[in-house]
């Protein structure tokens, strides 16, 4: 299954959603709770592959590098840590639609 550029984008902000409650949970393994933060200090860090001086370039690798490597690494977690991350994340969507309405 292909899945778009565009979609891989969109997707970034649920991901973060889910690895923020897997890294909370106590049965992550310590790889986890090193390589999600570990990627998040490199997106937010002015030294990249492409520097955040350039302004649309630099922004961009970020975002790529979100849209490949964030998924790859939640796919690398157990499962139970996985459908416990993903089960609180919508539970907290849920609750903001619901005040949307």
């Amino acid at each position: 299954m292909r899945i778009s550029l565009s979609g891989r984008l969109k997707a970034i902000a649920p991901n973060l959603l889910v690895g923020w409650y897997a890294w909370r949970n106590p049965a992550m393994p310590l790889y986890g709770k090193i390589l999600l933060p570990g990627l998040l200090l490199y997106v937010i860090s002015p030294v990249d592959l492409v520097s955040d001086f350039f302004p649309v370039l630099g922004w961009l690798d970020d975002m790529v590098l979100l849209a490949f490597a964030l998924p790859a690494l939640l796919n690398l977690l157990p499962g139970t840590v996985m459908n416990q991350a993903r089960h609180q994340a919508s539970l907290l969507r849920a609750r903001f639609s619901m005040r949307r309405h």
